[in-house]
C-alpha cells in the first residue's frame, strides 16, 4: 500500500468507515506483528500488541499529521504500544507453542529458532533495524524517524548487526 492509499484510509477511518481500518489491517497487519513480536519476544503478547495498535489507530486516526507517511506512523505506535507492553509485564514468562510431528514444520522451526538465536545475540535497537529493514520492508529514513536516531546510525548499525549476524552463523556452521 503507498502514501496516498494509506491516508485514504485514514480518512475513511475518521470518517467513522470500517473499510478503511480493514484494508490498512490487511496492508500492515504483518510488519506490526513482525515489531512487536521483536520486541516483546512472546508471540501472545505480541498478538496483544498488535491488537492495540489497530484500536490505537481506530481511535487516533485524526492525529496523524497528513503529508507524512502513514507507515512510520503506524510502526511509531507499534515500537511505542511493544516497550509499553513490556513495562507491564516485566517478569512474565513465555508461553511456549506446540510442536507438530511434521518434519517439514520441524525444519521451518529450526530454522526459525536458529535465526531468533542469532538476532538474541544484536543489541535490542539493532535488531529493530533489523527487523524493520528486513522483515517489515521500511526505509532507513523511515527507521531513523520511529528511533529518533539519524539516518547514517542507522544505515551504519544495519550494516554492522548484518555482519555480526554473518560471523556468528558462519561460526555456528563450523
Amino acid at each position: 500500500m503507498d502514501v496516498k492509499d494509506a491516508e485514504v484510509c485514514l480518512k475513511q477511518i475518521i470518517g467513522g468507515d470500517v473499510s478503511g481500518m480493514q484494508n490498512l489491517h490487511t496492508a500492515y497487519f504483518s510488519a506490526v506483528f513482525a515489531l512487536a513480536l521483536t520486541v516483546v519476544r512472546d508471540y501472545q503478547k505480541a498478538e496483544d500488541v498488535t491488537q492495540d495498535v489497530f484500536i490505537k489507530i481506530w481511535l487516533h486516526a485524526d492525529t496523524y499529521r497528513f503529508g507524512n507517511n502513514p507507515k512510520t506512523w503506524i510502526m511509531g505506535i507499534t515500537r511505542n504500544a511493544a516497550i509499553d507492553a513490556l513495562k507491564q509485564n516485566a517478569g512474565d514468562l513465555p508461553i511456549e507453542d506446540d510442536v507438530s510431528d511434521n518434519s517439514d514444520l520441524e525444519d521451518n522451526i529450526l530454522n526459525k529458532v536458529f535465526l531468533e538465536q542469532i538476532m538474541d545475540r544484536l543489541e535490542p535497537v539493532d535488531r529493530e533495524i533489523f527487523v524493520l529493514h528486513n522483515l517489515c520492508d521500511m526505509t532507513f529514513s523511515q527507521i531513523g524517524k520511529i528511533l529518533k536516531l539519524p539516518l547514517s546510525t542507522v544505515a551504519w548499525k544495519h550494516a554492522a548487526a548484518v555482519k555480526k549476524m554473518r560471523v556468528w552463523i558462519r561460526s555456528e556452521q563450523g
